[in-house]
């Protein structure tokens, strides 16, 4: 643990990250400072660098007492959460053992020494203080040195995941085994939906590595993925072959042909359709103007109201409030031409 101290900065309440989480959480800068301290010190008493496994966001804004501190702390670039680890970002940079053996030697090498305290005159020989400040210097280098070393060694490690795949002299075995979380993200990727209950029905009949072996089987064939889904469901822990899986296959000149005939039937069958609907359209638009050439004069000087009877006699009421104006008059054409065609055959 890096000891009973940590390294705050002067400036620390007006930088610009306590000024956001202090709008953030709607509060004053002092109470950000107190509450970051408080956070580091206990990170400082209880990790080794900076990052904790065992603790979760709710617990930060338990200790601080204040909902929504981590939150705030994670947007100002100061809190990581990582796989179930929470870590502060550049802890050793600030406060780790090399950060505060730095910061010892800064200071030491601002202040006086006591020896030169009680005798002012023995400062006058500029020579006698020069093997004290080379001592220090290279006791600087040295710290620097190994600070980079640790530096270097940390990015390394951090960028070895995040690298290329490279051919290698390792030996298939060497590679780790793939995980149950790729083969989430692979049947994700497919298409597949109902992702959850598959993988725990996958679980119990095969192996990760079996599982992206069926997936790639899917993807080869040119699976639907709700096709992925039933067979994995419905023929767990056996290769696709020895279920029977179907496989794609070249198309005949005789499936192309069908096809082609198929789709010329198509074509034709939404041409007639398409001419069916039209020829309609027209039929309509010649009723409604023989309608309108008949009885629109009529039905204009008729009141709204008496157009609304001819309507509920042949509608039902609540029907009539949603037919837009250009299909309620038409309807009212069309009882007014009812209305003629009975009172017509009650005459004879």
């Amino acid at each position: 643990m890096a000891g009973n101290w940590i390294k705050v900065n002067c400036d620390l309440a007006t930088t610009p990250e306590v000024l956001m989480m202090a709008d953030q959480l709607d509060s004053d800068e002092d109470m950000i400072v107190g509450k970051l301290i408080r956070l580091w010190s206990w990170f400082d008493t209880h990790t080794e660098d900076g990052s904790c496994e065992k603790i979760s966001v709710k617990f930060i804004d338990r200790h601080v007492r204040l909902e929504g501190f981590a939150k705030a702390m994670m947007e100002a670039g100061w809190l990581c959460e990582n796989k179930g680890i929470v870590s502060l970002p550049s802890w050793e940079e600030h406060n780790g053992e090399t950060a505060k053996r730095r910061a010892k030697d800064n200071k030491r090498k601002g202040q006086k020494s006591p020896a030169s305290k009680k005798n002012p005159k023995s400062v006058q020989n500029d020579s006698e203080n020069i093997p004290d400040e080379r001592g220090n210097i290279a006791e600087e280098m040295k710290n620097r040195i190994e600070e980079n070393r640790i530096d270097k060694n940390k990015e390394e490690k951090n960028k070895k995941p995040a690298a290329a795949p490279q051919r290698s002299s390792r030996q298939p075995d060497e590679y780790p085994p793939p995980t149950w979380e790729q083969v989430q993200q692979q049947l994700i990727d497919f298409g597949v939906q109902a992702v959850n209950p598959l993988v725990k029905q996958a679980r119990e009949s095969y192996t990760p590595a079996q599982a992206i072996a069926v997936i790639g089987y899917a993807q080869l064939h040119k699976f639907a993925p709700n096709l992925l889904y039933s067979r994995m469901i419905n023929t767990p822990g056996k290769s696709p072959l020895e279920h029977g899986w179907p496989q794609s296959k070249k198309p005949t000149a005789f499936t192309e042909h069908r096809y082609a005939a198929q789709q010329r039937a198509q074509e034709a069958s939404k041409a007639q359709a398409d001419r069916e609907e039209a020829e309609k359209k027209q039929k309509h638009q010649a009723q409604r103007e023989r309608l309108e050439e008949q009885f629109g004069k009529q039905l204009d000087s008729m009141s709204e109201e008496t157009r609304n009877d001819l309507l509920s006699k042949s509608h039902r009421h609540d029907l009539i409030k949603y037919m837009t104006p250009d299909i309620r008059r038409f309807n009212q054409l069309t009882a007014l031409f009812e209305l003629s065609k009975n009172q017509a055959a009650a005459s004879r």
